[in-house]
């Protein structure tokens, strides 16, 4: 359980910039992932009727914080993959992606950027928690 730990908070520590789109994707999947499985043990932990009220406590603040930054992430994430695979396919076809959906990918690629970078530390908090 503790190398689990120590893999997700390797992936979740990663929140640095990144400026390759392939990457950061991976990379953001990869934290929300951390995430997901932090937030499940969270919630098991919460609903166990030995673990004291003081425990329960400090994970419910964490998990409070932690959960709109990491849908927030989750939300530009699947809007990026989803720009980003429409580009490829309109490639793949023979085309030329447009103007307006290539300013649509680099905004969506910047607000991946910023909300992968926030989400850091609250799911890494979660994580370690």
């Amino acid at each position: 359980m503790r190398y689990l730990i120590a893999i997700l908070c390797t992936v979740v520590f990663t929140a640095g910039c990144i400026s390759d789109g392939a990457k950061l994707r991976k990379a953001a999947y990869a934290s929300f992932g951390a995430y997901v499985v932090a937030e499940e043990t969270a919630a098991d932990v919460v609903r166990d009727k030995t673990v004291p009220a003081d425990v329960v406590i400090k994970i419910q603040k964490v998990v409070k914080v932690a959960a709109p930054i990491a849908e927030a992430m989750y939300h530009d994430l699947t809007r990026f993959a989803q720009l980003q695979d429409e580009i490829k396919g309109i490639e793949d076809a023979g085309g030329v992606a447009t103007d307006v959906r290539m300013a649509q990918l680099s905004a969506a690629f910047q607000a991946l950027q910023d909300t992968y970078a926030q989400s850091g530390e609250a799911i890494a908090a979660l994580v370690e928690l």
